[in-house]
């Protein structure tokens, strides 16, 4: 076997891992979450390096099922929708989630910032605690790059936050 193949089956086997080891059921991810995002790195429309970190942002997350209704401040305020699911052997303590900013237009040098966040969760139901890190991956006219995420939850109350209208 060429190593073509040899990588197109490892990459097969591991997204195969992977998914089996996530459930349909999600870990309660309700409430407010305080934290950063950033460092961030990439390049602007000149392409000159663009960097930096955004303290004190805050998400606001209704959950309902695997589905996630989400609102950003601090870090301009936006809507997001969201999956979250728990890993297999694990459920209501780790949980692997996707958000995708309400304003993507799907073409790669629109006016809209595309953006998607990854985010591998942990979050105990029985005290509320949890803590989500990630990467937000965005790309518009102006910004194209990846920043590292790290929240916390700070409140375990539903805000009733909409996501996508």
């Amino acid at each position: 076997m060429d190593n073509s193949k040899g990588l197109l089956v490892a990459a097969l086997v591991g997204a195969m891992v992977w998914t089996t080891a996530l459930s349909a059921n999600a870990s309660d991810l309700t409430g407010t979450w305080s934290g950063s995002i950033g460092p961030c790195a990439g390049r602007d429309s000149s392409g000159a390096s663009v960097d930096g970190v955004f303290e004190n942002v805050t998400l606001e997350i209704s959950d309902s099922g695997t589905a996630l209704a989400v609102s950003v401040s601090g870090f301009g305020d936006f809507p997001m929708d969201g999956v979250a699911y728990d890993f297999e052997g694990q459920p209501n303590r780790r949980a692997a989630a996707a958000l995708a900013n309400c304003a993507n237009d799907g073409a790669v040098a629109g006016a809209a910032t595309d953006e998607v966040w990854y985010l591998r969760v942990g979050a105990n139901d029985a005290n509320g605690r949890g803590r989500m890190f990630g990467t937000r991956n965005s790309g518009d006219l102006g910004f194209v790059g990846s920043c590292k995420l790290r929240f916390r939850r700070i409140d375990t109350a539903d805000p009733g936050a909409t996501g996508c209208p």
